[in-house]
Parts: C-alpha cells; sequence; structure tokens
C-alpha cells in the first residue's frame, strides 16, 4: 500500500468518527462535501484504481455521477436526513469492498 491508500483510508476513519459524533443531528450539504467528492476520485486515480476499467471501476463512476450531481443540485440545503452511524459503516464497508475487488488495495 502506498501513499493514495492511507490518505483514504484516513478519510473513511475521520468520516466514520465524525458522523458517530453527529449521530441523530440533521445533515446539511456544504462546501466541503462538494471538494470530498473530487478529492476520493483523484486520490483513486493517484492509487491506480482506474489503471484496468472492468466492472468495479464503472459500478464506481456511475455511483459517483449519481451523488456528485445530488449534492450539487441539494447543496447548501438542509436534507431531512439526519447522521446515521450504522449506515455509514455499511457504506464503508461496501466501498472498501469495491475498491479491494477493483485492484485498489494490491
Amino acid at each position: 500500500m502506498g501513499y493514495p491508500e492511507y490518505i483514504l483510508l484516513a478519510f473513511y476513519v475521520i468520516s466514520l468518527a465524525n458522523t458517530l459524533r453527529r449521530h441523530g443531528q440533521r445533515l446539511k450539504m456544504t462546501w466541503i462535501t462538494i471538494a470530498i467528492q473530487f478529492t476520493i476520485p483523484a486520490l483513486l486515480i493517484w492509487g491506480g484504481f482506474f489503471s484496468s476499467f472492468g466492472v468495479p471501476q464503472v459500478i464506481y463512476t456511475m455511483m459517483w455521477a449519481l451523488v456528485t450531481g445530488y449534492v450539487i443540485i441539494e447543496r447548501e440545503k438542509k436534507l431531512d436526513a439526519v447522521h446515521d452511524f450504522y449506515s455509514t459503516v455499511v457504506v464503508i464497508a461496501l466501498m472498501m469492498g469495491l475498491y479491494w475487488w477493483g485492484g485498489f488495495f494490491a
């Protein structure tokens, strides 16, 4: 593992800790949310996730496009959703599995 992998893992640990700290509070999209949407793909490119384009990369690209579009449309709005630690754990586990399948941690 190199720097991109360690940075991505550190980001997810910080994200998980932040979600645990704010569990139950309302979500609000801010500029940092939009910045993160472009930081993670940059780390994946740097780490070689897109060196071969297979099923995991297609799944990630489609999910990234949908989530980024939603974040940009809903920016600076208070949402009805709340921070949920348990769903965040599931999402991070699924993303780590997708990255592993795509060869990011190889």
